[in-house]
């Protein structure tokens, strides 16, 4: 899905959605600091506590008084918030949204570690809950959008109860079991660049996960 095809699929998403009365921001984040400023935008690092870890996140918002949707992107990979999900977020908030983005646990110095559809899910849904009580957040317009990793914590947010509206995902991985095997496909290839993605992906799945589908089987099902 190419960013334009989303950012239509955003902006049609907000007229479906219902009003809502806006909850009083009680200002539920443990730090929070500005990063960014313009005439137009705000994107500021926050952190508050999941599963009795700090994790850190971003939240990007228009620069002008009113209640806006609530978007939560769930970013892919395994190495935290980069340059083009900061130039997102700044993006969507020009747009109207409320962007909220969660460094998972392990990622940007959050602390625990990496865990792969797990915990991070946890991290999701108590950013979602804090997101949501922000004052300029309408609680009950929110979409949960998110690839690859972030699609599969995005699928698993909505399954464990997210309070949203619409669910937009790619590329997520839906079976943990077959995706290990088509890791291993790309560890046999002859192609450089595939066999050395193979190799960091199979290193942090395996990793976390505590061994193959072979060896510890739940553990892949619980992520799918």
């Amino acid at each position: 899905m190419t960013r334009t095809v989303l950012v239509m699929l955003m902006l049609s998403l907000t007229a479906c959605f219902t009003q809502a009365t806006p909850i009083i921001d009680p200002t539920p984040w443990e730090t929070r600091q500005v990063l960014f400023q313009s005439a137009t935008v705000i994107r500021e690092k926050v952190s508050y506590r999941s599963s009795n870890l700090k994790i850190f996140g971003q939240v990007c918002h228009p620069n002008r008084a009113g209640i806006f949707p609530v978007l939560i992107w769930n970013h892919g990979g395994f190495d935290g918030l980069k340059d083009g999900d900061e130039k997102f977020c700044e993006a969507f908030a020009g747009f109207g949204y409320t962007f909220l983005m969660s460094s998972y646990r392990g990622e940007d110095g959050s602390e625990g570690t990496v865990e792969v559809c797990e915990g991070e899910v946890d991290d999701v849904l108590k950013m979602l809950e804090f997101g949501r009580t922000m004052s300029f957040a309408n609680p009950d317009k929110v979409v949960v959008v998110g690839g690859s990793h972030g699609g599969c914590i995005s699928l698993r947010a909505i399954q464990k109860g997210a309070p949203a509206q619409a669910l937009v995902e790619f590329y997520a991985p839906t079976d943990w079991i077959a995706a290990y095997q088509q890791v291993q496909q790309l560890l046999s290839s002859s192609d450089a660049t595939k066999k050395y993605v193979g190799q960091a992906l199979d290193s942090v799945v395996t990793k976390a996960l505590g061994g193959i589908p072979a060896i510890v089987p739940q553990q892949y099902l619980e992520r799918s």
